[in-house]
């Protein structure tokens, strides 16, 4: 008969091990001076799993405050899903036009939008089509 194998695995995911942290320690506490953990350091173990737990209930509140904040800023840029370079006030709106006022300005010397800081890629021109027979 083949030996079965057993693996106890550690969560890597923050989360899951915290929640474990949180079942060893409660039950190192319900058993008292009976716990078969009585001779580890438990009383750092539990200051770290609360230190952990509180750091990720902090982690999560910034977390979802950067994705408003993010949420704010892209609304100012206009380049949420709903924008376009139509949507008036937006930053996307103004380069847009400021870019076609300079391309307008600028007709065969593109390259001059450059000075006002874009970005102006050219291409070289097609090659000619090879006469045909």
């Amino acid at each position: 008969m083949a030996k079965k194998i057993v693996r106890v695995v550690i969560p890597k995911n923050p989360d899951k091990m915290i929640v474990l942290a949180k079942k060893v320690v409660a039950k190192h506490i319900a058993d008292g001076v009976s716990s078969v953990l009585k001779d580890m350091d438990m009383t750092d173990m539990g200051t770290k799993t609360t230190a952990a737990d509180t750091l990720a209930i902090s982690a999560d509140a910034l977390h979802k405050s950067a994705e408003e904040e993010n949420e704010k800023r892209n609304k100012v840029l206009g380049i949420m899903r709903d924008q376009n370079s139509t949507t008036e006030g937006t930053l996307y709106f103004y380069l847009t036009s400021v870019r076609d006022i300079l391309l307008g300005k600028n007709k065969g010397k593109e390259q001059a939008l450059g000075e006002w800081g874009f970005q102006v890629n050219t291409s070289p021109p097609p090659k000619p089509k090879p006469p045909t027979v």
